[in-house]
């Protein structure tokens, strides 16, 4: 059996890829063992991707169906972690055969829209419909929606589970491993096709953009806060809001103010208030999925999401302001504070005391107020 096909590896990325200014390159390998890679779209280079690929080429290899983004200077493959996109990917649940894909593809280019790219799996194959402009992910995620139920009303036996707007796709060119089979490209037409004549298409579009309230079940007892100390804990809260910490300092905040018997309202108004301010641009994407899975998720208390890292938070605005002394006294500072809160029992207090200690220490003048407007 040949290794790889170079060809329809490159082909295939270039599809998938193409269209962007920026973003990055997910690629999975797995199989006892796992790898993930990030390639930064502006240095791509097909030639070193290739040899990549062909070092891992007794792995299954899946790459990123859209670009990937980071979140807090951190790179993923959640839909978190997604901004743009122009593919739509299908796994149809039925065995490939050449001759009935290609008759299938026919019948699409008359009753539908013939796929821009159809791919032999190794046991099934992919469909693909490529927009002409990448557009915001709320969108493209109600249109593949559509594009699913057409298909699925067409008669083609689309997986459910494979609409997933942040999918892996398996890579062409390389190996299904499990079934010990070449996943190779069945057609490449090309095809890119108008936003608004796929509407056309599928009927009407109900983007569901992403909601600034929270999904959260609110009949549990929680004590909300009043407007005064919304604002007051924001103001304290707003130097801390660091990029780099921020995801970590949200999942800190809230799970410490759940701990203390604080509704998931309060907290996410505290947390908008912030980001507003700090012109947060993961805001609702990232930092609302937080405040969300705190209280969502029944896990223990005691083990509050992000605390350790929380301490990180502290030390980088220490070190960012202190610069009138030396390192040694800013780790010193920095323990004494943290043997200091690991004594203190009710966490909502520990937590704004620490806060409002760090802002007065590093911050004399001007006010907190002055320093938000």
């Amino acid at each position: 059996m040949e290794r790889l096909i170079k060809s329809d590896i490159l082909r295939h990325i270039e599809f998938l890829m193409s269209g962007y200014d920026s973003g990055y390159l997910e690629i999975r390998f797995i199989n006892e063992n796992k790898k993930r890679v990030f390639i930064p779209l502006e240095k791509y280079d097909e030639e070193r991707v290739y040899s990549l690929i062909n070092r891992y080429f007794n792995y299954n290899v899946f790459v990123g169906m859209l670009p990937r983004f980071e979140v807090d200077g951190k790179l993923g493959g959640t839909r978190n972690h997604l901004k743009i996109g122009n593919v739509m990917f299908f796994d149809v649940d039925e065995e490939y055969d050449k001759d009935k894909v290609s008759e299938i593809a026919n019948n699409l280019q008359i009753n539908f829209l013939r796929p821009s790219l159809i791919i032999a799996s190794g046991k099934g194959y992919h469909l693909y419909y490529k927009i002409k402009e990448a557009i915001d992910i709320d969108t493209l995620e109600a249109i593949y929606q559509k594009v699913a139920e057409k298909l699925i009303n067409l008669g083609i036996k689309i997986d459910k589970q494979s609409i997933d707007i942040a999918r892996a796709v398996r890579l062409a060119g390389t190996v299904n491993w499990k079934h010990v089979k070449h996943c190779f490209i069945h057609e490449y037409s090309a095809y890119e096709y108008d936003v608004e004549m796929i509407k056309r298409m599928v009927g009407a579009i109900e983007v569901k953009k992403r909601e600034a309230t929270l999904r959260v079940d609110l009949s549990k007892k929680y004590r909300e806060l009043s407007d005064k100390e919304i604002e007051s804990i924001a103001i304290a809260l707003l130097p801390f809001w660091k990029v780099g910490h921020r995801h970590n300092l949200t999942f800190t905040f809230a799970s410490s103010m759940k701990k203390s018997g604080i509704g998931a309202m309060s907290v996410w108004k505290i947390i908008e208030k912030v980001g507003l301010l700090a012109n947060d641009e993961e805001l609702y994407r990232d930092r609302k999925y937080c405040v969300e899975n705190v209280y969502k998720n029944d896990v223990s208390i005691d083990r509050m999401a992000g605390w350790s890292t929380f301490f990180d938070a502290i030390r980088a605005v220490i070190r960012d302001n202190m610069n009138s002394i030396n390192a040694n006294d800013v780790e010193t500072l920095f323990f004494t504070i943290k043997k200091f809160i690991s004594k203190m029992d009710n966490t909502y207090k520990l937590f704004l005391a620490l806060v409002m200690y760090m802002n007065c220490l590093l911050y004399t003048s001007p006010s907190p107020r002055d320093r938000t407007r």
